[in-house]
């Protein structure tokens, strides 16, 4: 044993014994571009494949060491149709990687799928949740953010992947109309899905004058990192939580402020609102 491990040091040493300066800035390279790999695709159903994967080149080095020959023989054939595997099991994140090059996204927001929002789409987001307001019309509204939410709502409901509009938000709420009721997911700067259905919070500190809306979206920041929108049917306010908690009767230029900081980067009116973040909990 005492031999084995001194093979393993003596490897060791005569690869760190021959890096250069220019391998170094090579490996750096390769592990940013892993990491941001992995956070783009964490928690997809893509991601359980590429586990399988990443466990195979592990083992594949290892059976050679240890002179298994059909093991290195079955990894080694499995491993070379893997850049066919992951064309195909990473066709979705791929478009939409592809997508976001070709409208000319800059690198940050290529990097960081599902937490950056245009500007424009946070209006109308915005103005589409004031009309509802006036309306009273009850309304709940889901941003997703690293973590992804395919995993964690309980139905996705129907898929949309439309691009953000406000004619579009206040449609899909119209009571009685089929997507009305549940929530609207928006990820990757698209509306991506209606009429799903989130996680209840089961709080037991929460306000039972709360509905079910609310309680959804408490529900689902509890369990993600998500951004939750509630426009009240029966008063008409409009609420946002965070982290499990809520935060109660905003106004619609709170609500700006809020999407402004969390999707399209931080401003100047981060530090005053500093303490509003805070007030957010359940009793609210």
């Amino acid at each position: 044993m005492s031999e084995f491990f001194s093979s393993v040091w003596m490897y060791i040493s005569q690869f760190f014994g021959m890096l250069k300066i220019n391998d170094i800035i090579d490996m750096l390279i390769i592990a940013v571009a892993f990491y941001y790999i992995g956070t783009y695709m964490i928690e997809t159903k893509a991601w359980q494949s590429l586990k399988v994967v990443m466990v195979l080149i592990v083992l594949a080095p290892i059976s050679a060491f240890l002179q298994l020959n059909t093991v290195s023989f079955l990894i080694e054939s499995v491993l070379q149709i893997g850049a066919i595997a992951v064309i195909i099991v990473f066709q979705p994140e791929l478009r939409s990687f592809l997508d976001r090059l070709g409208r000319g996204t800059n690198l940050r927001k290529m990097l960081s799928p599902g937490i950056m929002i245009e500007k424009d789409s946070i209006d109308s987001i915005v103005r589409a949740v004031s009309n509802m307001s006036e309306e009273s019309t009850g309304a709940l509204i889901v941003f997703e953010k690293q973590k992804k939410l395919d995993s964690v709502i309980s139905v996705k409901g129907t898929e949309l992947d439309a691009e953000i509009s406000q004619g579009l938000l206040e449609n899909i709420f119209v009571k009685n109309t089929p997507l009305h009721d549940g929530a609207v997911i928006i990820k990757n700067e698209k509306i991506a899905y209606a009429q799903s259905i989130l996680p209840l919070s089961e709080n037991a500190v929460i306000s039972t004058e709360l509905g079910t809306r609310h309680r959804a979206a408490i529900g689902i920041t509890e369990k993600s990192d998500a951004i939750a929108v509630v426009v009240s049917e029966e008063t008409g306010k409009i609420s946002y939580a965070k982290d499990g908690g809520l935060h109660r009767d905003i106004t619609p230029e709170n609500l700006r402020e809020v999407l402004t900081i969390e999707f399209a980067g931080k401003s100047a009116m981060e530090t005053d609102l500093k303490g509003f973040f805070k007030r957010g909990d359940g009793n609210e």
